[in-house]
């Protein structure tokens, strides 16, 4: 799939609010940011050229915004660090004419230490960088000017009239292609936007137009004229698809929604969010198939996975390792899963797994889906016999079916090795209540890798919408209804993108966009969305 079509389809396929598509905390010790590989989002370590950037130890705290980490500081004098992203995110491309919109932010001050006028002749930000190796677009100080604003070469300079000095700031611009075929994006641009009441209304004076092509890479530089120091520090790097994504949301971990062509799981496959690769897997293989999956808390839309029968395995690593700080960390992971409808499961017949399992390099740490021997849908904790009691295996009471089941589960790491292991299946009212099985694993050293693989049998099994995050609502997006149905694209809040929603459905017989219930895409849909503006 190409990449503005991979970019729509997150954004409409449920992603959990706060899934930001890349995420940069700089949780890093003190000293060079040069091989640093923490964040989301991102296909490889911080790279320098010329001479690198530090990190100094205590966030850019902004009220409202949840901070971790330490902070960047750019070190002045021409230093450049660069990180590629998992992916390109593509703000404007004539070759595929997409509605597109796509959030970017980041904290920002001067740093105490700064010695330097910030209207000398000089400049520092952090940049979009497109594939042909071209700055998209550059937040911080456009040049010598002393405020905050954002530039693309030659091309936009916008300058808002706020000062630069050691007060740290939030950052936001929105990018904007309205699926023309041009190649111009417009950009709006915020300095600490309200936190609260939603999308915040743009300010014309401080939009431009960049011209876009897909941006890959992000780079944090500053230069100067005459031998001069500047230091500016950066932190909280968000890339999203909604405002909230990238300012008050807490970043999800990983999504796969097996949003491919039907196929074979290969190495061509690598969609979704929060991967540091593509799928591997060897034969047997599993399947991805077109039609999605859904339970009453989760829609299944694109695609859906298929375990291949016995042994068949595919794995894929994450880009970042979770639970191995030493510290306690909460890891919440769910998907939805059924038995397959063309391969029913017969009586009695039970000596089989299939599902989801969690890995620690090679070392598997928690199984998720049916476990060997179970007639019900839970997990396995790899420490253990899985005898029919919580001893090793948590089971639930929903039985296997070719019906669709959302399984969650939460693990509260203990930072020495252990972690706290709940367990819902189909939980009620969609709603974080009171979990079916809770287990003490005293062997869960964290995980950086996922694995889906059935055996000991035929076994086949269904899987989709696989969310990896920190909080309930990161992997259960639904409420089991909608109370807000002018949020047609899913992310918590009616504003621009779910205009563009109603308008590429024009005409179409019903679904989401339908919002009046008329039975037609029409004009009613789509003033429907704008007199709803605002969170739900």
């Amino acid at each position: 799939m190409n990449r503005i079509a991979l970019g729509l389809s997150l954004a409409t396929s449920s992603i959990a609010f706060g899934q930001v598509l890349a995420y940069e905390p700089f949780e890093y010790p003190a000293g060079n940011l040069s091989g640093k590989d923490g964040g989301i989002g991102f296909a490889e370590s911080w790279q320098q050229s010329v001479t690198t950037n530090s990190i100094t130890a205590s966030s850019l705290e902004i009220a409202g915004i949840t901070t971790s980490g330490n902070r960047l500081t750019e070190g002045g004098g021409y230093v450049e660090s660069f990180r590629t992203l998992s992916q390109t995110w593509a703000p404007a491309d004539a070759d595929n004419p997409v509605a597109t919109e796509i959030w970017f932010s980041v904290h920002a001050a001067l740093n105490e230490n700064n010695d330097h006028d910030p209207f000398f002749e000089c400049f520092t930000g952090v940049t979009l960088i497109r594939e042909n190796g071209d700055e998209a677009l550059r937040l911080g100080q456009a040049w010598s000017d002393g405020v905050w604003g954002y530039s693309q070469p030659f091309v936009t300079d916008v300058r808002s009239t706020v000062n630069m000095d050691t007060t740290a700031r939030l950052l936001v611009v929105r990018m904007l292609d309205p699926g023309t075929g041009a190649q111009d994006c417009q950009v709006d641009f915020w300095v600490d936007p309200p936190l609260s009441g939603g999308e915040p209304a743009a300010d014309p004076t401080l939009s431009g137009i960049i011209y876009g092509g897909g941006f890959n890479r992000i780079k944090v530089a500053a230069g100067q004229n005459g031998g001069a120091t500047w230091l500016t520090d950066y932190d909280e790097i968000k890339i999203g698809l909604s405002f909230e994504e990238v300012t008050t949301g807490t970043p999800s971990i990983a999504y796969e929604g097996f949003d491919y062509a039907e196929n074979d799981i290969d190495g061509t496959m690598n969609g979704g969010s929060g991967f540091a690769s593509a799928w591997s897997d060897a034969p047997p293989v599993n399947r991805t198939v077109d039609e999605g999956i859904a339970s009453a808390c989760v829609d299944g839309l694109g695609g859906s996975g298929q375990t291949g029968g016995n042994g068949a395995g595919a794995f894929r690593y994450l880009d970042a390792s979770y639970g191995t700080s030493g510290e306690p960390e909460t890891v919440y992971y769910s998907l939805v899963a059924r038995t397959n409808p063309d391969n029913p499961v017969a009586e009695g017949d039970l000596g089989w797994y299939a599902g989801a399992s969690l890995f620690n390099g090679d070392d598997e740490v928690l199984f998720l889906g049916k476990p060997w021997a179970s007639d019900s849908w839970g997990f396995d904790a790899q420490d253990g016999a899985c005898d029919g009691e919580v001893n090793g295996c948590g089971f639930s009471a929903v039985a296997l079916s070719d019906t669709p089941s959302l399984i969650v589960v939460k693990m509260d790491f203990d930072g020495v090795g252990g972690a706290t292991t709940s367990l819902w299946v189909d939980p009620t009212d969609c709603l974080e209540g009171t979990p079916e099985v809770v287990y003490e694993d005293a062997n869960n050293p964290g995980f950086n890798r996922i694995r889906f693989q059935a055996g000991n049998g035929p076994a086949y099994m269904d899987f989709d919408e696989v969310r990896l995050g920190r909080t309930w609502n990161d992997v259960v997006p639904n409420d089991g209804g909608s109370d807000c149905p002018e949020d047609i694209n899913e992310d918590g809040i009616v504003g621009f993108g779910d205009v563009l929603e109603a308008l590429s459905a024009w005409g179409d017989s019903g679904g989401a966009a339908d919002v009046d219930g008329d039975g037609t895409v029409a004009f009613g849909d789509v003033l429907a969305v704008l007199s709803a503006f605002g969170p739900c």
